[in-house]
């Protein structure tokens, strides 16, 4: 069925900004894309992520797509694929990653961790609002697919 939407999209669809337009078609790449990674179809599933990378203007427009990118990576046991991408796409969120690591810098994070985490109580934590800044949000749902 999705395959048989995209198959009634124009060329003029990708540039219609309202929800009958452009966004229909990024969702029905990227969902297309999506249930195909889930069935195994990698070649499919990439020709519509690279449709969707070729046709979006902006990270937001991107995000889905690169998301079911570095979880398809990862599946096929392309690790250090899926890492390069990750890190990517948290870059261009403004979260910036060292290219070396060494034991040192290792160290100190975790004591500047610790230190931060020993001046807060578990119940200030409760008290805390939500994260609401979009990109921070992105970034979050990115670094779990560095674990």
């Amino acid at each position: 069925y999705l395959n048989a939407g995209i198959d009634l999209l124009s060329d003029e669809d990708w540039y219609i900004p309202c929800r009958d337009g452009r966004e229909l078609c990024l969702d029905l790449y990227s969902l297309c894309a999506e249930t195909e990674f889930l069935l195994g179809d990698f070649v499919g599933m990439q020709a519509h992520l690279d449709e969707v990378f070729l046709r979006a203007s902006t990270l937001k427009e991107k995000i889905r797509a690169y998301s079911t990118q570095v979880q398809s990576l990862g599946y096929q046991q392309k690790k250090k694929d899926a890492l390069c991408t990750a890190l990517g796409v948290l870059k261009e969120l403004g979260e910036f990653f060292p290219s070396t690591i060494s034991t040192e810098l290792v160290f100190t994070e975790v004591l500047k961790t610790r230190q931060a985490l020993e001046r807060i109580d578990i119940d200030s934590l409760h008290k805390k609002e939500a994260m609401v800044d979009p990109d921070k949000i992105e970034a979050m749902k990115f670094l779990r697919y560095l674990s």
